[in-house]
């Protein structure tokens, strides 16, 4: 059904591999991501706006944390910072229950399936 929805027949298409590039496909992550970095920014001791936190959607680690080190005049380096990113974002992450998938992801996956893209 998803998969067929695109306009497609399916029956002559052979898929060898799918791929998942993107943070957000089968998750939408960016909830969770905006509240482990309003945790993040508080154990730092500042906040941002939900419009700054909104600007970061997308933005490489590295750069976010330029910005955040210049404009709130943090002492460490952009490596450690992304590295206490890191850390506490793989905690978080790691820790999350009960996680819900995008809405048609599942019909997806399990269209792939059936159309033997899977060995499962």
């Amino acid at each position: 059904m998803f998969l067929t929805s695109l306009g497609e027949n399916m029956d002559s298409i052979m898929l060898r591999a799918v791929i998942f590039d993107m943070d957000g496909v089968i998750v939408d992550s960016q909830p969770y991501h905006f509240a482990v970095e309003e945790k993040i920014f508080r154990e730092l001791g500042f906040a941002v706006t939900v419009e700054e936190s909104h600007s970061f959607v997308g933005m490489a680690g590295d750069k976010m944390w330029s910005y955040l080190k210049d404009k709130f005049g943090l002492k460490q380096s952009i490596e450690a910072l992304v590295e206490f990113d890191n850390k506490i974002r793989v905690d978080y992450f790691a820790s999350l229950k009960n996680v819900n998938p995008v809405p048609g992801i599942i019909d997806l996956l399990d269209e792939l399936k059936h159309k033997g893209s899977s060995k499962n």
